[in-house]
């Protein structure tokens, strides 16, 4: 699952489940009516930052480990350890 939606995490996870396929779910909460308010920031302000390349995308680290690692990884976020977006295959 990415819950940002962008196209480098979906074709990291696209990646990721190659070659035997999978699925996995994008969403995009900001398109909700009861988040307008942030989708005007992203859509008017940060979006047009971004373009401009005013505004650098966070690194993607992929650990391995499967199940078994996500607990480490969690951690790691929490505690600010983590300086990138962490990929994990729960299949391996």
């Amino acid at each position: 699952m990415t819950a940002s939606g962008d196209p480098t995490s979906q074709q990291t996870l696209s990646n990721l489940l190659q070659p035997n396929g999978g699925r996995f779910i994008s969403t995009r909460a900001a398109e909700k009516p009861e988040f307008s308010e942030n989708a005007q920031w992203w859509y008017t302000t940060h979006l047009l930052k971004a373009i401009a390349g005013a505004i650098e995308p966070t690194p993607i680290e992929k650990r391995s480990g499967g199940l078994k690692a996500i607990q480490a990884a969690t951690e790691d976020l929490l505690s600010g350890n983590a300086k990138s977006k962490i990929i994990m295959n729960p299949q391996e």
